[in-house]
């Protein structure tokens, strides 16, 4: 799930509580719209795609989102 990446965010950079906090709050409110909406699936593989193409390097953690253009209009257009 989204909150996941908050995990690997902040063990990259090293956020504050309340830096990780928000990060955990915007993934919370993403999953419940999608899920408010029937989109889970979609969701699912955003989150996977984000994943997939996040890295680490020293303390710059890094999320390639143009390979997630396509999952990411997906997820947009079923929870409009």
């Amino acid at each position: 799930d989204l909150s996941d990446l908050c995990d690997d965010y902040c063990s990259c950079e090293g956020c504050s509580d309340r830096e990780y906090d928000e990060c955990v709050d915007d993934a919370e409110d993403l999953e419940r719209d999608a899920d408010d909406e029937g989109c889970g699936a979609e969701l699912s593989d955003y989150a996977a795609c984000l994943s997939d193409n996040s890295s680490c390097h020293g303390d710059d953690f890094d999320v390639d989102h143009g390979d997630c253009d396509h999952e990411a209009d997906d997820l947009w257009d079923c929870v409009r």
